[in-house]
């Protein structure tokens, strides 16, 4: 909010060290594609593991869980919405707001379901297409049968929007 002019150049912007984690300025590229993803190449859709400092392998989860793609906020327009977790509730706290995300941005006609782009950058840590179609859209109540539908990834809007709020 204070240096708005710093998200013109986004790459640069996730990639600048500015975030304070245990003494350590961390960027929010290292966080979550370190931390969070546990050590994922940012590029590698999911499946290309990356060598990361001794700073972030000792933060990293053990696992990837492809919710949190559908949780966390860039400041774009097409991100989910910002919301506050807590540590007791967040698995509850990730499925309602995949949920609410994925009802927003998904779209449906015949037999074509276009998704969020974030399913196709990070397919890995949704567990590929089959993922997507079974754990995604049909676990999560968008479609009753996902046999013969195909799957499509839609545009992401990256237009600054930090209003953007939900209460879990």
């Amino acid at each position: 909010l204070r240096y708005p002019e710093r998200y013109n150049e986004r790459d640069e912007f996730f990639k600048r060290e500015q975030v304070n984690i245990a003494g350590t300025l961390m960027s929010f590229d290292e966080i979550e594609h370190g931390i969070i993803r546990s050590s994922k190449w940012k590029l590698g859709a999911g499946y290309i593991p990356k060598i990361s400092p001794d700073h972030v392998r000792k933060l990293k989860v053990d696992s990837t869980d492809g919710r949190i793609h559908l949780a966390l906020n860039c400041g774009a327009k097409s991100c989910p919405e910002i919301a506050v977790y807590e540590s007791d509730k967040i698995d509850q706290q990730l499925d309602i707001v995949a949920k609410q995300y994925l009802k927003k941005t998904t779209k449906i006609k015949d037999n074509e379901i276009i998704v969020t782009p974030l399913m196709s950058w990070f397919r890995g840590d949704f567990g590929g297409k089959k993922g997507i179609k079974q754990d995604y859209l049909k676990n999560y109540g968008l479609v009753d049968n996902i046999d013969n539908v195909e799957l499509e990834f839609g545009d992401y809007d990256w237009t600054l929007d930090l209003g953007n709020y939900t209460e879990i």
